[in-house]
């Protein structure tokens, strides 16, 4: 069985070590809304165009762009384009990727071999971050793609997310027009988001 049975980190602890960052990431996914509605107003027919696939793609070229200009220079952060996506490989520990995800914070990739061991937290050979823990930067759109409705840190664990927590709130999704960053505008702050335990709450580290 692929599935591992102990998250590698928990919840806090992915606070602890990119708390100060959750500003730059929600501003990557809602800039790329802003833009993405800018041009399908003015162009109707993009959206009618795009459609699944086809706008999840454009829309994640557009989050990259911004991720590129918000971590650039940013020693904590390097930015990885692999296998058609920005990642972005935190303290030397973390590998950290935007995806599409539904409300419950489920992602839907092809299921390859690589991907499997991918979301089950399993070594990736030939990877510069081999054992790096794997966190979703997870997008939500409303039914009709129009509005993002959630931003949320995951940690994928097989099919259902260990435990996932949100980095929006109203006051940060009505703020228009929301500006890129850069790494010295961001401000250390504590997560004051309410989070989503998806696991058993009982589940504890191994070896404690």
């Amino acid at each position: 069985m692929l599935e591992c049975q102990q998250p590698k980190l928990f919840e806090d602890e992915a606070k602890t070590l990119i708390g100060d960052l959750e500003i730059s990431l929600l501003a990557c996914v809602l800039k790329a809304e802003e833009t993405w509605n800018a041009v399908c107003e003015a162009f109707p027919e993009v959206r009618i165009a795009a459609r699944g696939r086809g706008r999840n793609a454009l829309f994640n070229e557009l989050v990259a762009e911004n991720a590129r200009n918000a971590f650039a220079g940013n020693d904590r952060v390097r930015l990885a384009e692999k296998y058609g996506s920005v990642r972005l490989f935190v303290h030397q520990s973390l590998d950290c990727g935007f995806k599409k995800v539904d409300k419950k914070g489920r992602s839907s990739s092809y299921p390859t071999k690589r991907h499997r061991r991918y979301i089950n937290q399993m070594r990736l050979f030939g990877e510069p971050m081999q054992d790096a823990v794997r966190l979703h930067i997870g997008y939500q759109w409303n039914e009709s793609a129009t509005k993002i409705l959630n931003v949320s840190i995951i940690y994928p664990q097989g099919r259902q997310p260990s435990w996932l927590y949100s980095i929006m709130s109203a006051a940060s999704a009505d703020a228009k027009p929301i500006l890129i960053p850069t790494p010295q505008q961001v401000v250390a702050t504590k997560s004051m988001f309410k989070s989503t335990l998806i696991e058993d709450k009982e589940v504890k580290k191994v070896g404690q």
